[in-house]
């Protein structure tokens, strides 16, 4: 061990008006979430889920109308089960790409407009002049007819947020799509779902709500669709519970790390927010399999907003650059040993 340096002395005998930021203690209860449970029979239920993934998958390739096709794998990825059908979506959205959606055009604005984001959403190539059939001869405005098909308008406001930097066109879709959506401007009666839907879309964005929760609240939404799968539905809700009993475990066993790592008795000025930590992970890895790097970036997390406060609130300018000093060297030896 190296001997201190008498400017590191100094520091340790002076005494310091420390500051505070008044932060709450945890709202949650570390004991309760160490007690989660789930009830689910899981071999039951995979059985289950083998045979309404057959049945869905039959949906998929049975010979159904494109239009039928696209809305049903829009409504698979949005209820979270995009993974579940990897092969399938790829393969239909495989050969839409290279016939450059000429079928679905034919189809109507909504159809078009899900073709457009799904192909986006996983990352084929679609020019924003799809829907060139749907504007005015210089391709500047959407055509005036539009406005009554608030089914299309939607499809289409939702698309409109997969446009690359630049595409004018899609920017015209969304100015376009928000304004006849607004209620003001209907000339009828929406259904209580469509409406909601509407509601629901121009709050935020889909792309950018978190998928779990997106896919919790379409379950709701899907179940009130005319045209609703009861397979996909069923299996959409014992997926979800699935994921849900797995970031459950996740949760305990982090919260069982951050219990022994004891840092929120210790360093009692700093923020206690495991499970807000926890709930932004999901967020960015929402995958089901990925549950270690879950469980690390959690406990990346913590300790960042540990050192954010101990350099915002707690520590004074020396403390500070002595700390600063001090994990310098520890990372000059962990690179040197590297």
């Amino acid at each position: 061990m190296e001997p201190r340096s008498s400017f590191e002395d100094e520091i340790a005998n002076q005494t310091f008006a420390r500051r505070s930021a008044n932060y709450q203690p945890s709202s949650w209860d570390y004991t309760s979430l160490h007690t989660l449970s789930n009830t689910l029979k899981e071999e039951v239920n995979d059985r289950l889920a083998e045979e309404l993934m057959q049945e869905v998958r039959d949906q998929i390739n049975d010979g159904i109308k494109l239009q039928r096709q696209l809305e049903l794998i829009e409504a698979i990825d949005r209820l979270g089960l995009s993974s579940l059908f990897h092969e399938e979506i790829y393969r239909v959205l495989s050969v839409l790409s290279l016939n450059n959606c000429k079928e679905v055009i034919l189809c109507g604005l909504r159809s078009t407009a899900i073709c457009f984001q799904l192909l986006r959403r996983f990352g084929f190539q679609i020019s924003e002049g799809i829907f060139d059939d749907f504007m005015d001869g210089d391709h500047n405005a959407f055509l005036p007819t539009l406005s009554d098909d608030v089914i299309g308008l939607l499809s289409l406001y939702n698309a409109s947020y997969m446009a690359f930097p630049g595409e004018n066109k899609m920017e015209s879709a969304r100015s376009f799509a928000v304004k006849h959506m607004n209620r003001e401007n209907m000339q009828e009666i929406l259904p209580g779902s469509i409406e909601s839907a509407i509601g629901h879309a121009l709050d935020l964005p889909l792309h950018r709500r978190m998928p779990w929760m997106e896919a919790r609240m379409y379950i709701d939404m899907y179940e009130l669709e005319d045209d609703m799968s009861p397979p996909l539905l069923h299996l959409a809700k014992i997926h979800f519970n699935k994921v849900q009993s797995i970031h459950q475990k996740e949760l305990k066993h982090a919260g069982s790390w951050w219990r022994r790592l004891d840092l929120g008795k210790t360093i009692n000025f700093s923020r206690d927010r495991l499970m807000e930590c926890f709930f932004y992970v999901v967020g960015i890895v929402h995958h089901p399999d990925y549950g270690f790097c879950r469980e690390k970036l959690t406990q990346v997390g913590m300790l960042i907003a540990t050192i954010d406060d101990v350099y915002d609130v707690y520590g004074s300018l020396e403390e500070l650059e002595l700390f600063t000093q001090i994990i310098d060297r520890f990372l000059d030896r962990r690179l040197c040993n590297a």
